[in-house]
């Protein structure tokens, strides 16, 4: 406990009890970025070099899943010696190499070393005419910063794989929200139970993690989105849960997105507003809240060129993105009165509520009368629970043009 001494400050009394409770920073990663090596017959690209590994660990740090070596002193480490002991050093737990060779044209070259065994988990490389290195430099850093972070990076499948060696009842709470987060990102009913089981246990043993109830927030709201039935409940828990995130951290751009849905949801517009354009700031170079964003943000304010470039923009950074980023493009197309692209990209077999019920929707707004009641058969077979003017104020649906065109098509869907 701590005293004030009068006069004097504060002062300590009782024993000094080392917690038992894990906390989110003792076993979240980290991951340095090394001087990238130079082979070039001049040091003239010596610069560039540099600047492109500063650029990475500048973007990396943008991101919530690790911590990041500062520049300084990942540079000014020996990284001649062997990997354990330049790790060791900097107390990292991955150490991102790079090269820079000059010939024909530029090519960069990154691995990403595991510290613990020194095994390359991963590598990639590009090749870059000259005149094109100013603008694609950056473009590098943003890919490369991507294929690591995010919730289908490397280091997060390296740290997924190191659990499989530990028991579950030995997770400290990072362990548990990575696990959650798996769970989560399988898109099936069979996923929901565990995957908040994982999410609150995490929470438990780390009440401060923002995106632990961001996980909770999304687990909540999986179970209405896969089976379109109403929970008033687990609705309750969500907002609980997103509303904590928020308190937590207010500069994480994921949860800033679902929070200017959720302040849409409360008829809070001008804060949705303001939050969204947060979001938007918050998010450059981040792959999957870009895809979070567009999501969003044709539903919410009408904007579907914004939500095109971001998407786009998503696609880039994360060429091989995940599953889900199917689901903005599919909302977009359809809000975009791109019918023909929503059910090319979308179906209506889809397991993912969203996915079937914009094919659904492009269908009644494409498609002949006796198809659309096909569609609706197959669709209501599948979520017989769902209720369009629900949906509408669920998710939120709000901007004038939008809800017009998806009262539209869910009355052409429902007369066919």
């Amino acid at each position: 406990y701590i005293q004030t001494a009068r006069g004097r400050g504060f002062r300590l009394i009782g024993p000094v009890v080392e917690s038992k409770t894990p906390t989110h920073g003792a076993s979240r990663p980290v991951i340095a970025v090394l001087r990238p090596e130079l082979f070039a017959p001049n040091d003239e690209w010596r610069f560039m070099a540099d600047t492109l590994a500063e650029d990475i660990t500048t973007d990396l740090a943008r991101f919530q899943e690790f911590d990041v070596v500062a520049r300084n002193s990942a540079f000014s480490i020996d990284s001649t010696q062997n990997v354990q002991r330049t790790a060791a050093a900097l107390g990292a737990d991955y150490l991102l190499e790079g090269s820079l060779s000059v010939k024909e044209s530029l090519r960069a070259t990154f691995q990403l070393i595991r510290a613990e065994d020194g095994i390359h988990i991963w590598a990639n490389r590009f090749e870059i005419p000259f005149a094109e290195v100013p603008q694609l430099s950056d473009e590098i850093s943003g890919v490369v910063a991507n294929e690591l972070a995010g919730w289908r990076g490397q280091v997060h499948g390296a740290e997924l794989h190191r659990l499989r060696r530990k028991p579950a009842s030995t997770f400290d709470a990072y362990e548990n929200y990575l696990m959650a987060v798996h769970y989560e990102h399988i898109f099936s009913d069979e996923s929901i139970e565990p995957g908040l089981e994982f999410a609150r246990q995490a929470a438990a043993l780390d009440p401060y993690h923002a995106r632990t109830q961001l996980m909770l927030f999304f687990l909540e709201r999986r179970a209405e989105s896969l089976t379109g039935v109403s929970d008033p409940g687990a609705r309750a828990r969500a907002s609980t849960a997103i509303e904590r995130a928020y308190e937590l951290d207010p500069r994480d751009p994921l949860i800033l997105s679902e929070i200017a849905a959720t302040r849409a949801s409360q008829k809070r517009y001008a804060d949705m507003t303001d939050i969204l354009t947060l979001a938007v700031d918050y998010s450059r170079n981040q792959a999957d809240a870009l895809a979070l964003l567009a999501n969003l943000i044709v539903p919410l304010i009408d904007d579907v060129s914004t939500a095109r470039e971001l998407i786009t923009d998503a696609k880039r950074l994360n060429p091989f993105h995940p599953v889900w980023y199917q689901f903005p493009v599919v909302r977009i197309a359809f809000f975009g009165e791109d019918y023909e692209r929503c059910l090319a990209q979308g179906s209506l077999d889809s397991p993912h509520m969203a996915v079937s019920l914009f094919s659904l929707l492009s269908t009644a707004m494409a498609k002949s009368a006796p198809e659309t009641a096909e569609a609706r058969e197959l669709f209501f077979s599948h979520f017989p629970g769902f209720d369009f003017a629900e949906h509408e104020e669920t998710f939120p649906i709000v901007a004038p043009k939008a809800v017009e065109l998806f009262r539209r098509a869910a009355d052409r869907v429902m007369a066919a």
